[in-house]
């Protein structure tokens, strides 16, 4: 049996829109829909220690969604990587420098 895939983009970043004193219940609601089998998180590590980096769901692509989020910040270097690169080695026939330059601003925030 293969390994769900990711969940297709695009992605927003979002807010919850449920008050504090309801996450409790909507965690506890994630947990019932997925059989109780798992709610996954990406997490990292920053000067105060262990911290949650985001929820990224609890259906079938939960696994691959959270590899996909974790690999997000080594990704973005690889494209800022690319994109020196290709000022003088590639010329943009398929709209490939594009798609780098859109993710990249998609990511510090700059997509408008």
């Amino acid at each position: 049996m293969s390994e769900a895939k990711h969940t297709p983009g695009p992605w927003t970043a979002a807010i919850l829109a449920e008050p504090l004193h309801k996450i409790p219940e909507y965690v506890a609601d994630c947990i019932r829909e997925s059989g109780g089998r798992d709610f996954r998180f990406v997490a990292a590590s920053d000067a105060k220690g262990q911290c949650d980096i985001c929820h990224v769901g609890n259906g079938s692509a939960g696994k691959a969604n959270a590899r996909l989020i974790a690999a997000a910040p080594d990704l973005l270097e690889a494209c800022k990587a690319v994109m020196e690169m290709r000022i003088v080695q590639v010329e943009d026939e398929e709209g490939e420098i594009e798609m780098c330059r859109a993710a990249i601003a998609k990511a510090e925030g700059r997509d408008a």
